[in-house]
């Protein structure tokens, strides 16, 4: 910028040029900050690849409600204070490709009314995910990244449940009072203190495995391929045909994952034995507790998944886990009730606050009542 002053007008023209100077100065450091200024995680990949780690700050619940994970206290993340039976492990499936997409709502959720000691998230090592695992577990979560691969092949499936079992095994040698083993899946919301009275008719002493079946394969027979197969590895079959709870939730008590400790103890085992029974996680583990060590599964109605949601439940709040299936962008759902947050597609927001309808940001909802469709 060029001032020509006239002869007699130097002070003025001095003046001038000191103020044009400063307003230069000022645009030139809100640009500065604007350009520094964090950009959300849900922007595309190509923006979100140029951001410097330290800088990825939030994650979203879609695309409208922020979790400022930065703080560990933040008002949204509201601890709820309820009773249970603090016997139980949960250990929850996921991929770094859902880090921004499932895990916030989860954290929002039913993660707040477990003690953070009672459960680990298991992960896998993707490089999308690394600029969020300071965060998640600055709010307190347990992550463990494995070294499985992602997807939802077998050698992925049952290498993160191998994991979840050597956890399983690690905290209950050092912690007696897990006596129960529940894996939860990443698009599930866990109604906690009724499954724990839900698991409280059950001795955990003995073999249990607790889950819900997929109504149209409820027992499957073994067939003679997978039969020439198992003789080959020297097992013997207690029983000719098998079930399996769906993937999405089941508990085996604490009797049951000693017993079956040889097929369980770590990824390598269970994938070993996966791929002998040529099946996936949850298959291959009904499987084996059928046809290896020869126990049932208990089917319950109140595990209610995207698989099976007939029930004889008289009220919402007698779910044990709700679940929802998604195709592309779109959700179909488990839970029939009016959603209240339009942000939240997974209608669990909506759940919580008729679970617990004195946490904070349900009240500002108050007059957004859930309502039985």
């Amino acid at each position: 910028m060029t001032i020509r002053c006239l002869s007699g007008t130097w002070v003025y023209c001095t003046c001038v040029i000191i103020v044009a100077s400063i307003v230069a100065v000022l645009l030139l450091a809100e640009n500065q900050q604007w350009r520094s200024t964090p950009l959300p995680p849900h922007d595309s990949q190509s923006r979100a690849s140029s951001i410097p780690v330290g800088r990825r700050r939030r994650l979203t619940v879609n695309r409208n409600l922020e979790i400022n994970c930065t703080h560990a206290k933040n008002k949204l993340l509201e601890t709820v204070e309820v009773e249970y039976e603090r016997n139980i492990f949960f250990t929850v499936k996921t991929t770094a490709n859902y880090y921004k997409d499932r895990l916030p709502v989860l954290l929002l959720t039913w993660f707040q009314t477990l003690h953070k000691n009672d459960m680990a998230i298991i992960t896998d090592d993707l490089e999308v995910g690394k600029p969020y695992v300071s965060v998640l577990k600055g709010v307190g979560l347990n992550l463990i990244i494995s070294d499985c691969p992602s997807g939802h092949e077998r050698p992925a499936l049952c290498c993160k449940t191998g994991y979840e079992f050597a956890t399983y095994y690690a905290v209950s040698e050092s912690n007696k009072r897990y006596q129960w083993f529940c894996h939860v899946d990443d698009d599930v919301y866990v109604n906690v203190p009724r499954l724990s009275e839900v698991l409280q008719q059950y001795d955990p002493r003995q073999p249990h495995y607790v889950g819900r079946w997929i109504r149209d394969v409820a027992s499957v027979q073994v067939s003679d391929r997978r039969r020439k197969i198992i003789k080959q590895n020297n097992i013997t079959l207690k029983m000719n045909h098998f079930q399996y709870a769906a993937g999405a939730t089941y508990c085996i008590s604490h009797a049951l994952m000693t017993l079956a400790q040889n097929y369980f103890s770590n990824k390598d085992a269970f994938c070993k034995y996966a791929n002998i029974v040529l099946y996936g996680d949850d298959v291959a583990i009904g499987f084996i507790i059928h046809v290896f060590l020869g126990y049932h599964l208990t089917n319950d109605e109140y595990f209610i998944n995207q698989h099976d949601k007939s029930t004889n439940a008289t009220s919402l709040q007698e779910y044990v886990t709700v679940s929802y299936k998604q195709e592309g962008h779109r959700l179909s759902h488990v839970l029939n009730i009016r959603n209240t947050f339009p942000e939240d597609q997974t209608k669990f927001m909506s759940y919580h606050c008729l679970l617990f309808p004195k946490v904070s940001w349900c009240k500002r909802h108050k007059k957004r009542k859930n309502i039985n469709v």
